[in-house]
């Protein structure tokens, strides 16, 4: 992206409240463009297609196809649209299958609202972001239930230059 382009952004969320109060907070961001808006997983897979934003922040449990289904295909539809997962709480399974499913990031829903822009603009430039408690639970099961290293491995062949970026605002 260059010095003046904006970051577009697809929220999907079931929550209108919830995808408002995003919509609001990102037009103080000079920097990020709210592209489109869904209420299920098969519109976020569909704006997607259409739109090729920047970013997708998509709700785990989103009604219809799920957060991590909808994170793959998106990433199919759309190849270079990262998705940052958004969840109400952590769940070892949702990580690890977000990350497998393409994701770039997991966050809770409750991060403060300087950590979801902050993390859209990480993700936006190709890294790879996820709260401290995320982090912590991937790094365990790295440690003590993937000892044949698929995780590792997986994590390696995704995107080249990717890091993960652990910042304390989400503690």
């Amino acid at each position: 992206m260059g010095g003046m382009d904006k970051i577009n952004v697809v929220i999907a969320d079931s929550s209108p409240a919830f995808r408002a109060g995003l919509r609001r907070s990102f037009t103080d961001e000079s920097d990020i463009n709210v592209a489109g808006e869904a209420v299920d997983g098969e519109e976020a897979v569909k704006l997607a297609a259409q739109l090729q934003p920047h970013v997708v922040l998509i709700d785990v449990k989103i009604p219809g196809l799920q957060g991590i289904e909808s994170a793959k295909q998106i990433r199919t539809v759309s190849p270079k649209t990262a998705v940052l997962i958004l969840s109400d709480f952590h769940q070892e399974s949702e990580i690890t299958d977000g990350l497998h499913a393409g994701a770039s990031g997991y966050l809770l829903k409750t991060a403060p609202l300087s950590a979801i822009i902050s993390s859209i603009r990480v993700v936006s430039a190709g890294n790879f972001v996820f709260d401290t408690q995320a982090t912590a639970r991937i790094l365990h099961k790295l440690n003590t239930h993937d000892n044949n290293g698929d995780t590792i491995q997986m994590l390696a062949n995704r995107e080249t230059g990717g890091q993960v970026y652990r910042n304390r605002p989400f503690q």
